[in-house]
């Protein structure tokens, strides 16, 4: 009697179990004509069209387009800032030596340096240097010699030592040496020139001025002894330029010709070197500012050209100093 019990009340869960599994069965299937819920479905995800593939490949195209150019001008404007910055401490050399030179203005073209003379390739045996080799080798502007191997710190019979490295190189000039260049006496590029106005020469026989090499036949000159106090703060005394060997002059003043046709202008257009009206230049001036400009290049000192170039050039690089003694 109790086993039949037992036997029944098993029969009886069994049916339950069996009507609920049918019943979730029939959930499963969609109702006849295609209606209903389905309870349980796998999701898929559809790809991309092509024709949305290309919309997108499109856009992305077009904003680099657009951004592109926005990138260059701004790193172009930052090699900008950081050649005014290199300018900007030149300047602060620059005078500091004067004070330490009993405020001599900075000397302008190359002279040869009796300290560093063995070993020279030069004839006379010396070796060349500029203002700006000086104002290194006096620790007023410091980085690495040009050639290190050579003696005393890569100065002993090397020819500007201090060129190329530091902030003598400007970040908007590819060429820091001569093409083909090898070891020898002109390896190197200027890429900023003092104006030849802030400092006259006199030739070493006679006395009279020059501004290049003097007719005389003596290989130096000699440098007038200007104040940096007789100097005009509004008016330029160093620029860019790209030159090797001779000497870091921008201007060559005189009673015929005073072009600073030797500025460099490669700040401005991206990719592009001296194109007039669109590239510019940055300018040291004597009371230390820097300024950009894509017109100071455009003046002349002689009278055979247009009143407008001349007076540029009185306004933005003339010192006062040429052909009259009185000022210094």
């Amino acid at each position: 009697m109790h086993l039949a019990s037992i036997q029944r009340d098993g029969d009886a869960h069994y049916q339950r179990w069996d009507l609920e599994a049918a019943s979730r069965l029939r959930n499963l299937v969609p109702p006849a004509g295609g209606k209903g819920v389905r309870v349980m479905s796998t999701s898929r995800r559809q790809a991309f069209t092509l024709v949305e593939l290309l919309v997108v490949i499109g856009i992305i195209a077009l904003l680099i387009s657009i951004l592109l150019p926005a990138l260059s001008r701004a790193r172009e404007q930052a090699k900008t800032v950081q050649c005014a910055s290199n300018m900007r401490q030149i300047g602060l050399g620059l005078k500091m030596y004067s004070n330490e030179w009993q405020g001599t203005a900075p000397l302008s073209n190359q002279f040869g340096n009796p300290e560093y003379t063995q070993g020279s390739m030069a004839s006379p045996n010396v070796a060349f240097w500029s203002i700006f080799d000086t104002i290194w080798d006096r620790k007023f502007v410091q980085h690495e010699p040009r050639k290190p191997w050579a003696a005393d710190n890569g100065k002993m019979g090397v020819h500007h030592p201090a060129m190329g490295k530091g902030i003598y190189v400007c970040p908007s000039e590819e060429r820091w040496v001569p093409f083909g260049a090898t070891d020898g006496a002109h390896d190197y590029f200027f890429h900023y020139a003092i104006s030849l106005a802030v400092h006259p020469v006199l030739n070493a026989v006679g006395g009279t001025e020059t501004s290049g090499r003097p007719s005389d036949g003596s290989y130096f000159r000699i440098h007038k002894g200007v104040k940096w106090s007789k100097l005009k703060p509004g008016k330029i005394i160093m620029g860019e330029v790209l030159m090797v060997g001779g000497e870091p002059t921008l201007t060559r003043p005189s009673t015929a010709t005073a072009i600073p046709s030797q500025v460099r202008m490669r700040h401005g257009s991206v990719g592009s070197v001296n194109r007039d009206g669109r590239n510019g230049a940055n300018y040291l001036f004597a009371d230390g500012h820097v300024e950009y400009s894509t017109e100071y290049h455009r003046a002349n000192y002689s009278v055979t050209t247009n009143d407008t170039l001349r007076d540029n050039y009185f306004q933005w690089w003339n010192h006062g100093l040429w052909s009259n003694p009185t000022a210094y």
